[in-house]
């Protein structure tokens, strides 16, 4: 109508007063939802649950994906948080269909290593990570499912070298467009590992969530 004037919330800012408020419910309740990709054997998304129990925090994963079935196999053996319930997807991330997988609080991954160790580039001759065709697109299907499943909190796993990828800064960039802040680290015996196994860990919080988390407060577990 000529005169009229509208004025909404942009997208982004709706979608993260959706996921928090989601969260703070479920956080009253004592259980969150997780969603994995890149699941590998699932490892990471044990911990995970089995660090929010120890802070009192029941988890029900809703959903897995990874493109190797035998991770899936042994994911599903193994982690006691993936039950009968949970949507297992044998697929690339950039094959599946947003709309398959439901909405989840937490949204763990790991884009695959290979291509941002420094053993990785060396043996498949790659001036940089993001040279290798069949493997530079996967923090494209990872912001899809960002965008889909509207978690408050994403944690990312990956080599030290991956800081320093343009797939990370670009994946930073974007994460921060969408209302999260987002905090890096590299953690290694403070994660619990025997050996020296350092990673480098991303932790994007929804903005308004963010005030609770920080990385910087970690503290090893063991202590040799």
């Amino acid at each position: 109508l000529e005169g009229l004037l509208t004025i909404s919330l942009h997208e982004i800012v709706q979608a993260s007063h959706r996921r928090e408020e989601i969260l703070r419910r479920h956080a009253r309740e004592r259980e969150l939802t997780e969603g994995v990709l890149f699941a590998g054997g699932g490892i990471s998304t044990w911990a995970l649950a089995q660090g929010l129990k120890d802070a009192g925090y029941r988890t029900r994963c809703e959903w897995i994906l990874d493109r190797d079935g035998r991770y899936l196999e042994s994911a599903i053996r193994n982690i006691p948080v993936i039950g009968r319930e949970t949507r297992i997807f044998e697929a690339t991330v950039e094959e599946i269909a947003p709309t398959l997988v439901p909405p989840v609080d937490i949204l763990s991954a790991s884009l695959p290593c290979t291509n941002f160790s420094r053993s990785g580039i060396s043996k498949k001759g790659l001036e940089r990570p993001e040279d290798d065709e069949n493997a530079n697109t996967g923090f494209v299907g990872l912001l899809g499912i960002v965008r889909a499943v509207n978690p408050s909190i994403i944690v990312h796993e990956n080599v030290p070298p991956f800081a320093g990828s343009a797939t990370c800064r670009v994946l930073v960039s974007i994460l921060r467009k969408l209302g999260y802040v987002v905090q890096e680290r590299i953690l290694g015996r403070e994660l619990g590992a025997f050996e020296r196994r350092d990673r480098h860990i991303l932790l994007a919080t929804s903005a308004g969530m963010a005030r609770h988390f920080d990385l910087a407060r970690v503290a090893p577990s063991v202590v040799p």
